[in-house]
């Protein structure tokens, strides 16, 4: 039996914040655009527990690490965080996609600018 890959299918992109809202796979990359264009940022997964519960259902959890530095003149200088990914998999015509996921963040170590209040 293979392990679950990292591909998710694009059709199969959905997340529903707190509220029980879905937000659809374009609101998605509206948000994320908007919020990290001008950032630059560097994400990793590490040490996947991959448990395999059937031949077409599996879990995963991965530790996770992120760095994320602002351009000049933003409120944030950088944003430094620790998490987990906590995933399910689904394997359909013998490929094993991403079901869900979510990430939950241990620590977020943030820089602020030193740029005065009201001053940009």
């Amino acid at each position: 039996m293979g392990s679950p890959s990292t591909g998710m299918s694009p059709s199969s992109i959905i997340a529903r914040k707190r509220d029980g809202y879905a937000l659809t796979r374009g609101e998605i990359a509206a948000f994320v655009r908007n919020a990290i264009d001008d950032v630059t940022t560097v994400h990793h997964g590490h040490m996947p527990e991959i448990e395999v519960l059937s031949p077409t259902r599996a879990t995963g959890v991965w530790a996770m690490e992120d760095m994320l530095r602002w351009p000049d003149g933003a409120p944030i200088r950088s944003l430094h965080g620790y998490g987990h990914y906590h995933e399910t998999y689904e394997r359909i015509d013998g490929q094993w996609r991403i079901k869900t996921m979510r990430l939950s963040y241990l620590r977020m170590d943030v820089s602020a600018s030193t740029i005065a209040p009201g001053r940009r």
